[in-house]
């Protein structure tokens, strides 16, 4: 069953129109692909389809040396692929801290995964890329680990006054709440989260303040935190949780529970997986 706004304060389920007091967007993200010429008609593997793989791959070639490429290129070169991380810009990582990037470069070499920066993929044919400057690099298979984009497409947000990035990502406040003070965002529809691993915080956060709160007054923040790394050795902590040191104890939570006015009370866009 599909479902998209039609109004401020209602949404369109199937075919029937149901009002809201709050709604979450929790439609999550999917895999980018950059538009690199013939890298689609090669069947690159993604974060999602990785683990689709009966047998592993001689030679993997990883574009993009951000957490998941990282993670995941070290993971390969453990279970015995040769495996090259291939990133465009100056260093792997480049949205953390430069000395947990080199941390993480070192156990990559020393795992035995390569690591090539500051080089453009230009084309692909098969499971060979085209890299700058002439050079080529030949693989068994391809792995896109190049961010995540927002599926928040046919939701009606314009209908609803949520306003998005140049990236579809959903704007959201502090408390994960939209530009409609009535409809909040979770996981992959908005900002980071759509890649990091602490992203199911943040649909706790958003879906605390959706159920619990109203709209004047949200429950959880979500400020900016360290991002947990799934690499050996880690590049920063765990985040702390989303309500922090100072959550409001579930007797309180309670109390704050708006009061039933005859029309359905929230509901949820999308999939909360």
């Amino acid at each position: 069953m599909t479902a998209r706004f039609v109004r401020p304060d209602s949404a369109e389920i199937g075919a029937v129109c149901v009002r809201f007091r709050q709604a979450l967007i929790a439609t999550g993200s999917d895999p980018a692909v950059p538009p690199i010429p013939e890298l689609a008609e090669a069947d690159p593997l993604t974060g999602d389809s990785v683990w689709d793989l009966a047998e592993r791959p001689d030679r993997l070639v990883i574009l993009g040396g951000g957490s998941i490429g990282c993670e995941l290129g070290q993971s390969f070169a453990r279970l015995g692929s040769t495996a090259t991380v291939i990133e465009a810009l100056e260093r792997l990582m480049v949205n953390e801290d430069p000395d947990a990037a080199r941390l993480v470069t070192e156990s990559l070499n020393r795992d035995g995964a390569g690591v090539l920066t500051r080089t453009p993929v230009t084309a692909a044919d098969g499971a060979d890329v085209a890299l700058a400057y002439g050079r080529r690099r030949t693989a068994d298979r391809v792995l896109v680990a190049v961010g995540r984009r927002s599926d928040t497409r046919d939701l009606g947000l314009d209908a609803a006054g949520v306003a998005t990035d140049s990236r579809g990502l959903v704007t959201v406040d502090a408390h994960l709440r939209t530009t409609n003070r009535r409809i909040w965002a979770a996981r992959g529809s908005h900002g980071p989260s759509a890649v990091h691993p602490r992203r199911w915080r943040v649909g706790s956060a958003a879906a605390t303040n959706a159920v619990l709160g109203w709209p004047g007054r949200p429950i959880c923040s979500f400020l900016a935190s360290p991002s947990p790394s799934a690499r050996w050795p880690r590049s920063a902590p765990a985040p702390a949780t989303p309500c922090g040191p100072t959550s409001t104890p579930t007797s309180a939570l309670r109390s704050l529970r708006p009061k039933p006015t005859g029309s359905a009370g929230w509901c949820s866009t999308g999939a909360a997986g």
